[in-house]
């Protein structure tokens, strides 16, 4: 006679399970973030000095995985480089911990 067996997860798939949940929540959560932040930037920078030239698109790796954001791009008036104003404010402030 068969029996009726169901199946359950065990403790460790379960663990698993709930981690890959909460990477896949945190890396929306800090990619919301990350884009308000450039908003935010955007919106209060010396606008005679950087000019806004565009979005591109960035791949980061971070502890809750892989993920592409959409950074504004700037122009510095004075040195006449280019670049992406948050990379610039985690790299200061990595050097101040």
């Amino acid at each position: 006679m068969k029996q009726d067996t169901t199946a359950y997860l065990n403790l460790k798939q379960i663990e698993q399970l709930v981690w890959r949940k909460l990477q896949e929540t945190f890396g929306l959560v800090m990619k919301h973030l990350l884009e308000e932040m450039d908003q935010q930037i955007a919106e209060e920078r010396d606008k005679k000095q950087y000019r806004l030239l565009n979005k591109r698109s960035l791949q980061v790796v971070s502890l809750f995985g892989e993920m592409k954001l959409e950074r504004n791009y700037y122009l510095d008036r004075k040195s006449n480089r280019y670049f992406i104003f948050s990379t610039v404010i985690c790299h200061l402030s990595r050097r101040v911990t």
